[in-house]
C-alpha cells in the first residue's frame, strides 16, 4: 500500500492506496504540541490494521509538524518518507514562480488534477483556506489566489455577529427563506463557487474550455451548488473534476 499524508492547518489526512483504489482514509487533528513519540502513538492506532505499507509520500503546510510526523511515519513503516518540496520532480513546472514560498498542498493538488484532466486547469482546494491554482497548457504553474475557507468563514461570522450561534457547515437548497441559521449556513457553501463563475469568461476566452478539480474536506458541501457536470464522485473528500464554469443554485 502507498500511504499519502496531507498535513493541513486543521487536520492531518492519511490516505492509503492499493493501486488506484483508496482503501484507507483517516483524519486526525493537526496538534502542534505533540512530540515525535506522541505522534507515533497517535498514528500507530490508525495504521495498525493497514496492509503492508511500501512507501509514504507527505505534503505539509505546517512546518512545525513536518519533521515530527515524518519521523513518526518512518519509525512505524520502516520506510523513508518522501516529503514533497520545491525540488521534488513532480512533472509540474514551477519555472518563473518562487517554489520555496508555494504551499506544497497546491503543488500536489495540481499534480493530482493533471492525472485526471488535460491542462489547462483551474484547481480549487477547499480546506482551512480555499485556494485556486492555475496550470497552463504546458503543465506550468501560473499562480492563483487564496480565499477564506468555508469553516473559517462560518467561525468568523459567528464570532462577530452577536445573535448568531455556532453554525454547522451543510448544504441548503434554499437561501431566500428559513431560519437565520439555515440562511447563514447556505452562504459559505454557495459563496466559494463565485470566484470560478466570475473568472470563467476570461478563462474560456484565453484557454478554451478548462476543467477544474476540487479536492479538500469541504468540497462535498460545495459540490451540490455547482452547475457543472462532474466526473468521478463529487461527494468524495478527495475531490471531484468537472467542466465549465461553476454557478450557485
Amino acid at each position: 500500500m502507498l500511504l499519502t499524508v496531507d498535513i493541513g492547518n486543521t487536520t492531518v489526512a492519511l490516505a492509503g492506496f492499493v493501486g488506484q483504489e483508496l482503501t484507507v482514509l483517516h483524519r486526525v487533528p493537526s496538534d502542534t504540541t505533540l512530540k515525535v513519540s506522541q505522534w507515533v502513538e497517535v498514528l500507530e492506532g490508525y495504521l495498525a490494521q493497514c496492509p503492508p505499507i511500501q512507501g509514504v509520500a507527505l505534503s505539509s503546510v505546517v512546518p512545525a509538524l513536518t519533521p515530527r510526523v515524518s519521523q513518526a511515519l518512518s519509525h512505524l513503516t520502516g520506510t523513508q518518507v518522501l516529503t514533497v518540496d520545491a525540488s521534488t520532480p513532480t512533472g509540474l513546472s514551477l519555472e518563473g514562480y518562487q517554489g520555496a514560498t508555494l504551499g506544497t498542498d497546491r503543488v500536489v493538488d495540481c499534480v493530482a488534477a493533471l492525472g485526471l484532466c488535460a491542462p489547462p486547469l483551474a484547481v480549487f482546494d477547499m480546506g482551512t483556506a480555499t485556494t485556486l491554482s492555475v496550470v497552463g497548457k504546458d503543465r506550468t504553474f501560473l499562480g492563483g489566489m487564496i480565499l477564506p475557507g468555508l469553516s473559517l468563514s462560518l467561525e468568523a461570522l459567528s464570532a462577530k455577529a452577536a445573535q448568531l450561534p455556532s453554525i454547522t457547515l451543510s448544504h441548503r437548497k434554499r437561501s431566500s427563506a428559513g431560519t437565520p441559521n439555515a440562511v447563514c449556513a447556505t452562504g459559505p457553501s454557495t459563496g466559494p463557487p463565485g470566484p470560478s463563475k466570475a473568472l470563467w469568461p476570461g478563462w474560456r476566452k484565453s484557454w478554451a474550455p478548462s476543467p477544474w478539480y476540487s479536492p479538500g474536506a469541504t468540497a462535498p458541501t460545495c459540490a451540490p451548488c455547482c452547475a457543472s457536470p462532474f466526473c468521478g464522485n463529487p461527494t468524495s473528500p478527495f475531490g471531484a473534476c468537472g467542466r465549465c464554469g461553476c454557478t450557485s443554485t
